[in-house]
């Protein structure tokens, strides 16, 4: 999703928010507007981080695993909500061992080439 598209998305999410009653609704339109924060400020600067880590002639192999990365929670996420209703500790339970063994998998790529943060 483009900055533009998820700026869009943010608005309406907050004038759907206006004119919602509920409050579950307005607690589910503004975890919305956190998501599209979120992609808002995390896709640059992944896409940043993909292709310099890239070395020279594979960046396209990196940023097609930085896409499949990214989306695949998009694809997976129904299907662990229900889950997650019927099972909630083995869903956690999952969870919990993919982010760590995803942490120990990207550590060398961490120390290979940390994100440098410049001002301006």
């Amino acid at each position: 999703m483009s900055s533009g598209a998820s700026l869009l998305a943010l608005v309406a999410y907050l004038l759907t928010l206006v004119l919602a009653h509920d409050s579950w609704v307005m607690l589910l339109i503004l975890g919305g507007c956190l998501v599209s924060l979120g992609e808002m400020v995390a896709r640059p600067t992944g896409t940043a981080w993909a292709l310099r880590i890239a070395p020279s002639g594979e960046a396209s192999s990196y940023m097609s695993t930085f896409q499949l990365a990214s989306f695949t929670p998009y694809a997976l996420a129904p299907t662990l909500a229900a889950l997650a209703v019927a099972h909630p500790a083995v869903v956690i339970s999952i969870l919990g061992a993919l982010v760590a063994v995803g942490a120990v998998a990207s550590s060398p790529l961490i120390r290979q080439a940390p994100l440098e943060v410049s001002a301006g």
